[in-house]
């Protein structure tokens, strides 16, 4: 199975497997003005669904992501198990997913590698929306 790597920049390509991913239009790179920080989470979606390089399921885990996104915290905390199940894909999919959009400069790990203070379990998740390479950070 050939993959065509179609060049973006210079630190990102999009791999074409059997359609799954479609090469994606110039990218706009304008500076985003947050209107307000209670609606940044919808001007953030608005933007994900916009662009042509994200699939089906990392577009499902983003629009999640902003359901659970809470205006006061600035961030959407959610377990990875309930953020695949309600993205209708599985967990294995979802950490991919979040990997991407972390790789992608859409999320940043608020949390990471934290553990419940006691348990040897990790905390839950905790993610703030940004958008890098427009400026939002």
């Amino acid at each position: 199975m050939a993959a065509t790597v179609i060049p973006l920049r210079a630190t990102r390509s999009v791999h074409l497997r059997r359609g799954r991913r479609k090469p994606a239009p110039q990218l706009d790179l304008a500076p985003i003005e947050v209107k307000s920080p209670e609606g940044w989470r919808y001007q953030w979606h608005r933007l994900i669904l916009q662009r042509g390089d994200l699939t089906r399921s990392e577009i499902a885990v983003a629009g999640v992501l902003m359901h659970a996104s809470d205006s006061v915290r600035q961030c959407a905390e959610i377990a990875l198990t309930t953020l695949a199940k309600r993205a209708g894909c599985s967990r294995r999919a979802a950490v991919t997913v979040v990997l991407r959009l972390r790789d992608l400069g859409l999320i940043v790990a608020v949390n990471e590698g934290q553990r419940i203070r006691g348990q040897p379990t990790m905390a839950t998740h905790r993610y703030r929306l940004t958008y890098r390479d427009r400026g939002v950070e």
